[in-house]
């Protein structure tokens, strides 16, 4: 497998069923084993990596799904931490690393190529699943306030599809909005022990619907609507003072 960086100029690769053109800020990987036409415009500036097949199978993509050739761009992040671990690697001479670090190195190298053309091995479908799972949560847990967070928000921000996020929640008590409003409301009852804080408030802000809606949410989750759940926290309060 080849890439080809293009920098500045432009370069075309064709063949029987396919024809590209390649750009300044654009990147091909292509199998040399299918038989290629290409030219290079003038000035053209590119940078080229070559990758053995066989180690690129072996190591990173499903036999038989190596694809003929990918067009991609430099500024996504899959292939820009490629060619930054490629910058990096060109600073170490070749007798730099013990023999375990350049296989190491080789190794890291050819997966994120593969990441880079889209078409890395995929992971054992449980550890797909958990890793989902965690970065869903995280996401979630990071824009509970925004009132534009909703499963298709979420999946696109995560770069997967609707199904697999569904999927990932699907074993969990919680299906995906469910986890969000279950973590808004443990916001809110943080916010309610606030002095002063108003329940018609709290609920706006975290993003309920209505007032109603966000008690009777809060009722089923902790027992008690919002106002006696703030009367009997600042009881124990006077009474925590009373005994100091």
């Amino acid at each position: 497998m080849v890439a080809h960086f293009i920098r500045s100029g432009w370069a075309r690769f064709e063949n029987e069923t396919t024809s590209v053109t390649l750009l300044p800020g654009q990147v091909v990987f292509r199998d040399t084993t299918k038989p290629w036409r290409f030219w290079f415009g003038p000035a053209t500036r590119s940078r080229t990596v070559v990758v053995p097949r066989d180690q690129l199978v072996r190591h990173a993509v499903v036999p038989g799904k190596l694809p003929q050739i990918v067009v991609t761009d430099t500024g996504l992040a899959e292939v820009r931490l490629l060619t930054g671990f490629l910058d990096l690697a060109r600073r170490f001479a070749d007798d730099a690393l013990s023999p375990l670090g350049r296989s190491v190195s080789q190794d890291v190298g050819i997966q994120l190529l593969a990441a880079a053309m889209g078409a890395a091995r995929t992971a054992e479908a449980g550890e797909h699943t958990n890793v989902v799972l965690a970065a869903a949560r995280r996401f979630v847990d990071e824009h509970l306030a925004d009132p534009n967070l909703a499963p298709a928000l979420i999946a696109q921000e995560l770069h997967i599809s609707l199904r697999s996020l569904h999927r990932a929640f699907e074993d969990t008590d919680d299906s995906v909005m469910v986890y969000v409003r279950r973590q808004r409301l443990r916001r809110a009852r943080v916010e309610l022990l606030t002095p002063g804080a108003r329940v018609a408030g709290v609920a706006a802000r975290w993003r309920f619907s209505d007032t109603s809606h966000f008690i009777r949410h809060f009722k089923a989750a902790y027992g008690s609507t919002p106002t006696a759940f703030i009367e009997k926290e600042s009881r124990r309060r006077r009474q925590d003072l009373s005994r100091a």
